[in-house]
């Protein structure tokens, strides 16, 4: 993702989450820690405070935890 920060591809995604509902943005966030790494999770948590993180996917996001993810174990 780091690579990606600042391209038109990344600005576009952003534009995207701030009109999406808190539904969308959560499970668009669950989904990105979804098998993420723990660096990976570390750098996520850099661009967004934890508290938001938190309630973003475990909270709005958990419809994707629960139907989707589950699906992978």
């Amino acid at each position: 993702m780091h690579a990606q920060l600042g391209t038109p591809g990344w600005k576009a995604v952003e534009k995207k989450l701030r009109a999406a509902s808190p539904v969308e943005a959560g499970w668009f966030f669950a989904w990105l820690q979804d098998g993420a790494r723990r660096e990976e999770l570390e750098y996520l948590r850099t661009l967004l405070p934890g508290p938001v993180l938190f309630v973003l996917s475990r909270g709005f996001g958990r419809g994707y935890t629960k139907q989707v993810a589950s699906a992978w174990s």
